[in-house]
């Protein structure tokens, strides 16, 4: 609940004697927090996630924590957290992407593999719709792609073409406008290079900062037999 907008999302502010109707500060979490229900996460979920509430009782995760808070002194570019899952990658991005909201930037969350197909699907069905879609997320002001390239590997141990294409195009337009970018990803830029090395060689151009996660799976807290 917003004290300012009573939830309109718009507040009145009088400007040379006139009064206009302009943007509240809360449009930009309004606008994230519709992005994360799109892509299926809970809000109270991403609330947790700070960096306060990341542990770094290991020397890798205090590393993470270091990447992150560097890279907020000076945010440009991009940073990057790759390597295995349930090493913290996911908690760290959206720590960071709270820290920016904070700062009034305005972001847009992109969970690869929610939405990667029907982006495929409009590349083929629909041109104008692709276009609107690419448009939209290589222009944002700060763009956040969880689990980059998850599962693109299939079954025949090659790459998929299409979703790589796709990828390319709306990577490539962010790096040739210096905007800034967050990923996550179990494949390091060196594994990537192997489906898709153009794309591979912008993405570690774009961050300023990367992490390469060692550590192993925290979601494990037994044995699994």
């Amino acid at each position: 609940d917003c004290p300012l907008c009573h939830n309109d999302w718009y507040v009145l502010k009088e400007i040379d004697g006139k009064r206009y109707a302009c943007p509240c500060e809360c449009r930009s979490e309004r606008l994230f927090i519709k992005s994360l229900k799109a892509g299926g996460i809970l809000v109270s979920e991403v609330k947790a996630k700070t960096l306060d509430s990341f542990k770094t009782e290991l020397p890798w995760q205090k590393e993470m924590m270091a990447v992150a808070q560097n890279f907020l002194k000076e945010p440009k570019n991009g940073v990057g957290f790759f390597g295995k899952s349930g090493t913290g990658k996911t908690h760290i991005c959206f720590a960071i992407m709270t820290e920016l909201m904070k700062q009034g930037r305005k972001c847009v969350y992109f969970p690869y593999r929610n939405y990667i197909s029907e982006l495929v699907n409009k590349m083929f069905q629909d041109n104008a719709g692709y276009q609107e879609a690419i448009k939209k997320y290589a222009t944002c002001d700060v763009l956040y792609i969880d689990d980059l390239f998850k599962m693109i590997i299939g079954r025949d141990g090659n790459a998929n073409k299409q979703e790589a294409q796709v990828m390319y195009e709306l990577i490539n337009q962010r790096y040739a406008n210096h905007k800034l970018t967050i990923f996550s990803s179990e494949y390091s830029t060196r594994d990537m290079i192997k489906f898709e090395e153009a794309l591979a060689s912008r993405i570690y151009s774009m961050c300023s900062y990367g992490y390469y996660c060692k550590g192993e799976n925290q979601r494990y807290e037994r044995r699994l037999y």
